[in-house]
């Protein structure tokens, strides 16, 4: 299901880049690719650097927080700078069919993305949610795409001696998943 959910959302960003044309929906894709990528890699630092472990949440919080916040900046700067400037005309059959496999690639980022943030929430060891796709077993493909093109992005802007992989990032975020349980109740104080 859950994979179904992202065809959908690549179907619809395929149609909004045929809406928008190449220029407008490589801009988009840049946003959300260089968006996911701080959000994986800043989220947890700041996380663990302002709450440690007082909430369970707090690395899914701020891994939207600063990815939402990355592309609303990026999106702002690159409408004002490049794309309400100026157009730039490309054949019609390069546009509308790489414009469209961009969209697609696009909006299979952003629900990747987003069924990853739910896979790191403690709340994703429920059953019921296991049961729709949101496991680490069945969401592999979208785990997979995230961790191909946040390690490409990763490759450029790390240093040598500081190579760690999407992959270990997203490990690491589930062992503490794992160690913190979700409470269901609260226990009565003895007196």
């Amino acid at each position: 299901m859950v994979l179904g959910i992202g065809i959908l959302f690549g179907i619809f960003f395929a149609l909004v880049g045929l809406k928008l044309g190449f220029y407008e929906i490589l801009t988009m894709f840049f946003n959300v690719l260089m968006s996911v990528y701080l959000g994986i890699f800043l989220g947890p630092v700041i996380a663990a650097s302002n709450l440690g472990d007082r909430l369970l949440y707090a690395n899914s919080i701020w891994m939207l927080i600063v990815g939402v916040g990355t592309f609303l900046v990026l999106f702002v700067i690159s409408y004002f700078l490049f794309t309400s400037q100026f157009k730039i005309p490309f054949p019609k059959v390069f546009d509308i069919g790489v414009s469209g496999v961009l969209g697609f690639l696009t909006g299979f980022l952003v629900w990747s993305f987003l069924s990853m943030l739910v896979l790191v929430m403690p709340i994703s060891q429920d059953s019921a949610l296991a049961k729709i796709g949101f496991s680490k077993e069945t969401q592999q493909s979208n785990l997979s795409y995230v961790y191909k093109f946040s390690d490409t992005i990763n490759g450029f802007v790390s240093s040598k001696d500081n190579e760690q992989s999407t992959e270990e990032v997203i490990e690491n975020l589930l062992k503490v998943q794992e160690k913190e349980p979700v409470k269901s109740k609260e226990q009565p104080l003895e007196s």
